[in-house]
């Protein structure tokens, strides 16, 4: 008989004077607010993109990169409002590339940016110099009206410099073909005034910084294989994730720079033997440097701790459980919940390993090691097969073996607080628990049974009691242990261990009545309470009380050898 040995692990687990000792929230800290990495506050861009030029030669390819450019800085997290487009193809006449609309679109961008702002300024299309003075060339432009039809580059300069953003990024890519009428320069001359441009361009005022598409002497390559300027296309690339050379998630502007060089300078000398070299120059602080200019969307991904990290997509689901969901508690009422941002959340719980990797680093000391609020903690004897209450029980000492890769277990909220706090400063982004309703989200993963495996669970797809089956009579083992994390199969998420081996602690309060009347978008629990939520099932507890939908609370300083820890990593 294994039920009494096994009462610890109950959802509504409470034994009189201990509980009241555990239970009581009072002289906790506070959910952890890890203070996120400097982010400046809105990002900018104007696009410029010229093809069909009036009286010079025309461009293939410069409206259909800006274009495309747009839409990957929107996916980046640019506000689609906060982006302008200047393109031959403009049905508004006010977003055609003439000069006056250039001049007034970069005026009114320049002074529409914050002094803590990111202003992205990109110009594809023909660059010249004539007379010593650079130009980029608008749709209308006149090679013989330079002051009345060209667009200073030092004037762009100028007011790009003025502009009280944070960090200010040109792009460029104006070195293509000869744009006089009808070839009328030879390819030495063309080379020479692509030299003298870029050259031009190489004198970057204070505060800027630039990626342009190729190096002094040299042209930028269109190629109809790819519809695209070569430069550009591999921008478009970078952006999109494939510079992120660390897989992080996040492409720096260092990162970008690094990879559209290469690839540019690699596909160019492939297809026609020719030299194409962009560089990045100005301005580069380690701010610079590290500016995410684009943002990946990863299914997974592995921190620098070795943590291994699932995206949780956006989304809508019905929380809580139906009245007919057999051996459900009257605490589950359903209501609809609206995850409104995607977030990343650890594929298993913390590992034994991650935390003592904390614990070393911190010469932290558990609640249990540091007898805050009783000594020690619930753990396991294998010698009285019993769970019970020992000082010396701890994260280090469950009562039973545990390798690295076991979950760790006997950790407080407390506990599982100040490692996202450590691992949020080691990584520089926000790491914390997640809410109840993100758990539940995340573990149904878009399923409406009981469980994401489906109505019943036996004995062989998770670690529980294997021995009492739900809704199957198929039994399996009950093993009286954690097991190493990620051998049983995951969810659609890829999340593992749901309903089995640990549960975890999340950061809301726990409230009966406020659940079902929560807000319908990121609900974050009650404002007051004595007891915290608890999520997902455990070793030794049957399949009912680790259902998709059981919500289980104790108090913040409880601690036991089926209760863990489960990250979110908030994008």
């Amino acid at each position: 008989m294994f039920a009494s040995p096994w009462t610890a692990c109950k959802p509504l687990f409470m034994i009189a004077a201990l509980t009241a000792l555990l239970c009581s929230r009072s002289g906790f800290a506070a959910e952890p607010k890890a203070p996120p990495p400097h982010k400046p506050s809105q990002k900018w861009a104007l696009l410029i993109g010229v093809n069909d030029y009036a009286y010079i030669n025309k461009l293939k390819y410069c409206g259909a990169d800006m274009e495309a450019l747009r839409g990957r800085l929107i996916e980046a997290g640019f506000p689609e409002n906060h982006v302008y487009l200047l393109s031959d193809k403009a049905k508004d006449s006010k977003y055609q590339p003439n000069k006056t609309n250039i001049e007034t679109q970069i005026d009114l961008v320049t002074k529409l940016v914050g002094k803590d702002d990111v202003l992205v300024l990109a110009f594809a299309g023909h660059g010249v110099h004539l007379s010593d003075v650079d130009y980029i060339c608008p749709v209308d432009a006149k090679l013989d009206e330079s002051k009345s039809s060209l667009v200073s580059l030092d004037t762009v300069y100028e007011r790009v410099r003025k502009s009280p953003a944070a960090l200010k990024i040109m792009l460029v890519d104006a070195c293509r073909d000869d744009p006089t009428p009808g070839g009328k320069r030879s390819a030495a001359d063309t080379a020479e005034e692509n030299r003298k441009f870029a050259k031009r361009l190489e004198n970057i005022p204070q505060g800027i910084v630039l990626l342009n598409s190729c190096s002094p002497g040299e042209s930028s390559m269109e190629d109809a294989k790819l519809s695209h300027g070569v430069f550009t296309y591999f921008l478009l690339e970078g952006l999109a994730g494939k510079a992120d050379a660390n897989g992080d998630g996040v492409v720096t502007l260092s990162e970008l720079a690094e990879y559209v060089g290469d690839q540019t300078k690699n596909h160019v000398a492939s297809q026609w033997a020719y030299l194409q070299r962009p560089y990045l120059k100005g301005d580069l602080s380690l701010d610079a440097l590290r500016f995410d200019i684009g943002r990946v969307t990863l299914k997974s991904l592995t921190n620098s701790i070795g943590m291994k990290l699932a995206l949780i997509p956006a989304g809508e689901f019905l929380m809580g459980s139906p009245e007919s969901e057999p051996q459900r508690a009257d605490d589950e009422e359903q209501h609809r919940v609206r995850i409104t941002k995607s977030f990343y959340m650890g594929a298993y719980n913390v590992t034994k390993g991650e935390f003592a990797r904390f614990a070393t680093e911190e010469k932290y000391k558990t609640q249990a090691e540091k007898g805050e609020e009783g000594n020690g903690g619930w753990g396991y004897d294998p010698k009285t097969d019993k769970s019970e209450w020992k000082p010396t029980y701890n994260w280090l000492n469950p009562g039973f073996t545990q390798g690295d890769n076991h979950p760790v277990v006997v950790v407080t909220w407390n506990d599982a607080n100040a490692f996202c706090e450590w691992l949020s400063r080691k990584e520089g982004k926000t790491y914390r628990l997640p809410t109840e309703a993100e758990w539940e989200y995340a573990c149904r993963a878009g399923t409406t049974t009981p469980f994401h495996l489906g109505k019943s669970l036996n004995g062989g797809q998770e670690n529980f009691r294997g021995d009492v089956p739900y809704n199957t009579t198929v039994k399996g083992p009950f093993l009286k242990h954690t097991t190493p994390v990620g051998i049983y199969k995951p969810n659609a998420f890829g999340l593992y261990d749901m309903h089995g081996n640990v549960r975890a602690w999340c950061s809301d309060l726990y409230s009966k009545d406020y659940y079902g009347r929560s807000p319908v978008d990121d609900p974050h629990g009650p404002p007051t309470g004595d007891l915290t939520v608890i999520r997902g099932g455990g070793f030794c507890l049957t399949p009912p009380e680790g259902r998709s939908a059981t919500r289980t609370r104790c108090g913040g300083a409880y601690r036991e050898h089926a209760l863990g820890i489960r990250v979110v990593m908030q994008q």
